[in-house]
């Protein structure tokens, strides 16, 4: 099982919580970020990281597939709190925050790698640490390398320990990391890297959300949400609006584009150089879809031989709810051809023809159901070409019992 982060929501801590609570309760910002983190605090988020843990990774199906499958994890904001690296920096940087992101932390590291803080790359090789601590976890962050089979290599890159407002990972990190790809990668017979995110990378953009929830527009909505009129538009921690946390963890977002673009093109620098395919690996928006990079038509590059080609296929986190259909309906109305550079298009693939109940969709690139991704090696292919040529009916029968619904094939 390959988990890209929210493979547990801990927001409950708010609630279930008395220290945690009360410190959440305090209304004014400079002793809120100056409040000290406690003994009895620390104890109390010991304690319901712990129950919490326990309790999830061993009930239902969840629990039996976690004794008996092996799991390869990242993690997202939720593993620790909503929006934990999202708040802006005087914030996040507070005693109590980071206390309680180095506490999540180790469980973390417990539950879902089966692992503790003090273990280093010397001691288990798929570890890839960043070049330093984090600004608000004083932890290396801690990306994954293997390999899942002779032909696919595997990164699983931790984009929350590192993260803040205008960065997911550092420099540093990131050379760290293509240089370990460079080193592992073997040429000729490593064919396919996948690469797992915690949010999607290729997705309709939210920008025009992000201006209007950071206006001045909001300013008098802010305040009646304040008085507790409107109960909900304004978080409990840093007094900011609710779904601003969840528009800055996007790679889309204004603040990470720079950042994302600058990523995509070296991911498609590295798929030049070793003639390996890359598909990138996302979830956090609670619906499917696979949106896809590509050459600029007007290039002329059949899909097979182009580099920049690079799919991103988006399922749930595992958790949560799915958003509603006028939602998704909404963000697909936002979708259009992108162009990343010159040479680079990127857009949504419209592969969702049915519902889940087999019932035609308008909405074909965005699906908002509880779902999951299942990866295996392209044998359709194979198929198709190893059926004699003959009964035309016959070979459709064959293949659309082969191929499962909404299958993608990357090629």
């Amino acid at each position: 099982m390959l988990g890209g982060g929210d493979q547990i929501y801990n927001d409950a801590v708010t609630k279930q919580t008395k220290h945690f609570q009360a410190w959440i309760a305090i209304k004014t910002p400079f002793q809120k970020s100056a409040h000290e983190f406690t003994p009895e605090m620390a104890e109390e988020l010991e304690k319901f990281y712990l129950e919490r843990y326990s309790m999830w990774f061993s009930q239902g199906s969840f629990g039996i597939a976690n004794s008996q499958i092996p799991m390869v994890n990242i993690w997202d904001d939720h593993d620790i709190i909503d929006g934990f690296g999202s708040y802006p920096n005087h914030f996040n940087r507070c005693p109590v925050f980071t206390g309680l992101g180095a506490v999540a932390f180790r469980y973390y590291m417990l539950f879902q790698h089966q692992s503790t803080v003090e273990e280093k790359e010397e001691h288990e090789p798929s570890w890839l640490l960043g070049s330093g601590p984090g600004p608000y976890i004083t932890e290396l962050s801690r990306s994954t390398f293997m390999f899942l089979g002779r032909s696919i290599a595997f990164l699983g890159l931790d984009c929350r320990t590192e993260r803040m407002r205008d960065l997911v990972l550092s420099s540093a990190t990131y050379d760290k990391v293509f240089a370990r790809l460079r080193k592992e990668i073997v040429p000729g017979e490593t064919k396919h890297l996948l690469v797992l995110l915690g949010v999607p990378i290729a997705y309709p953009r939210l920008v025009w959300l992000e201006n209007l929830l950071t206006s001045r527009l909001m300013d008098p909505i802010k305040a009646l949400s304040r008085m507790g009129i409107l109960g909900g538009f304004i978080n409990n921690f840093d007094g900011g609006v609710e779904l601003l946390d969840d528009l800055d963890d996007h790679w889309t977002a204004k603040n990470h584009k720079v950042e994302r673009n600058w990523f995509v093109k070296r991911l498609q620098m590295l798929s030049a150089e070793f003639s390996v395919r890359i598909t990138v690996l996302g979830g956090d928006v609670h619906l499917a879809g696979i949106g896809q990079f590509m050459s600029n038509p007007k290039l002329n590059i059949a899909k097979i031989n182009d580099h920049r080609y690079m799919p991103n296929i988006i399922s749930s986190a595992i958790v949560n709810t799915p958003p509603p259909n006028t939602m998704a309906d909404i963000l697909n109305k936002r979708n259009k051809v992108h162009h990343l550079d010159s040479d680079t298009d990127e857009d949504m693939f419209p592969l969702f023809r049915t519902d889940v109940d087999g019932t035609p969709r308008n909405n074909k690139r965005l699906l908002p159901r509880r779902n999951y991704c299942m990866i295996g090696l392209n044998r359709i292919s194979q198929h198709k070409a190893s059926l004699k040529t003959g009964d035309l009916m016959e070979q459709q029968k064959v293949l659309k019992d082969l191929i499962p619904a909404n299958y993608y094939e990357t090629p």
